[in-house]
């Protein structure tokens, strides 16, 4: 499922929402105070879209500089954040007094911020008598919780068994993605060090597809080894380490011959809807020695085994490949009977039955709305929310393309958009404003 930021949703505007502060007029003689600079997030740099912040904490304080020209007197500001990109709830404002200029802060009070959930936020300053403009718009993304460990570390030329490899032999080394979240993962950290930890040791990025990763490793010495491989996450958190334990074979210990690596390829694509059952071929190239193939989906278990239709020839095998949509590998090994090749893989695409889905909310309640109609266009392509506020086009129905989202109820209706329909899933909220029906455009 590919979603916009966490959610896709229409960026919420403090001045459509009851309560929140709204800009005043400038006074129309005299000066008002300056727009608040040097905004940060708890200590980041103001940012939106892509380059926000993320912090490690749901009390986070956010930062401006406060003036007015002539300088002296007291001055307030006034911060307010809002939740978007379909977080619920945790808006609020708070003020502070202090000199001018002069630097201010607020810490978000405990209990209103969602760990996960993203927040925009501005200020603006008030003088005694007037109101300033208000900062750039400054947003961040809340992340408290560390990553999951990975799901596994595992090696075929350093298998946990039996002595392998040598001094300064490299070997493969595979790093399964958490089972929870695994997107949130951006790299892994590892070391064969046991008094290094995670800050100090070596990196590597996680793939943008399967979220997992290869370490290539040249053991610096024999004996029994311990790899521990932490996730590490775009706030930069880390887990807890996941292991792999396995024995360097001493000099003069030869290694056997390994078969050939196989090739992995798809019959049929390697597309398929969720729930779905994909053609993979195998194949030895000609290496007769090879008796059967091991292989699996998802993670390098190769809990699988097929049989060559012929000496050095292929298999092809029906892989269910489950109802989770997004992208995962195909792992697979040929073996001659007592040596495994090296450890290949390719990818696959698991497509979400469901094109665009997702809720269409009362923004000045957060509840859902249910028999509205959700169109889109081009191709005036048409639904009505559940009583939950539920919709959903299939993919079936609509074909990729970029499309304006129109939500109507009751006589009001909003437009948002366009959306990037591309097959692989989205999921957006949709806010509806009763108070300004008719109004409110978002692209």
């Amino acid at each position: 499922m590919r979603v916009r930021g966490r959610w896709a949703v229409a960026a919420v505007l403090a001045a459509a929402v009851s309560g929140w502060p709204t800009p005043a007029s400038a006074g129309t003689s005299g000066t008002t105070p300056s727009r608040p600079g040097e905004p940060g997030s708890n200590g980041r740099a103001c940012a939106a879209g892509a380059d926000r912040p993320y912090v490690t904490t749901r009390t986070p304080v956010l930062a401006v500089r406060q003036s007015a020209p002539g300088g002296g007197q007291n001055l307030t500001t006034t911060f307010a954040w809002w939740p978007i990109d379909g977080t619920s709830g945790g808006a609020g404002r708070a003020s502070r007094s202090a000199g001018n200029p002069a630097v201010v802060a607020v810490d978000v009070p405990e209990g209103l911020l969602a760990d996960g959930g993203t927040y925009a936020w501005r200020a603006r300053t008030f003088d005694g008598t007037r109101h300033g403009p208000w900062s750039d718009r400054c947003e961040f993304a809340v992340d408290a919780t560390p990553p999951q460990q990975p799901a596994g570390v595992t090696s075929t030329d350093y298998p946990a068994d039996a002595p392998a490899g040598g001094v300064g032999v490299p070997g493969q080394f595979v790093v399964s993605p958490p089972e929870l979240r695994p997107e949130e993962v951006v790299a892994y950290a590892w070391t064969l060090d046991s008094g290094v930890g995670p800050a100090g040791a070596a990196t590597v990025p996680a793939d943008a597809g399967t979220h997992g990763a290869t370490l290539t490793i040249a053991p610096s010495r024999d004996g029994i080894l311990t790899l521990r491989v932490w996730s590490k996450d775009r706030a930069g958190l880390f887990s807890t380490p996941a292991t792999w334990t396995f024995h360097v074979k001493a000099a003069g210990n030869p290694q056997p011959a390994r078969p050939l690596t196989p090739t992995i390829s798809f019959p049929d694509g390697n597309t398929v809807e969720q729930g779905g059952t994909l053609s993979v071929r195998l194949d030895a190239g000609g290496d007769k020695s090879v008796t059967q193939f091991r292989y699996s989906v998802g993670a390098p278990t190769l809990n699988l085994t097929a049989a060559p239709n012929e000496p050095g020839g292929y298999a092809v095998v029906q892989v269910p490949v489950g109802n989770v949509p997004g992208s995962r590998s195909v792992y697979a090994v040929a073996n001659d009977g007592a040596v495994d090749s090296l450890l290949t893989a390719a990818g696959i695409q698991v497509r979400n039955l469901t094109v665009l889905n997702g809720r269409v909310l009362d923004i000045t309640t957060f509840l859902p709305v249910p028999d509205a109609t959700v169109r889109l266009e081009p191709g005036g392509y048409r639904t009505t929310t559940s009583v939950e506020g539920e919709f959903s086009f299939r993919t079936s129905e609509v074909p990729p393309g970029l499309y304006t989202v129109i939500t109507s109820h009751g006589g009001c209706s909003r437009e948002e958009g366009p959306y990037e329909v591309d097959g692989q899933g989205l999921t957006i909220d949709l806010l509806l404003f009763p108070d300004q029906c008719g109004q409110a455009t978002i692209r």
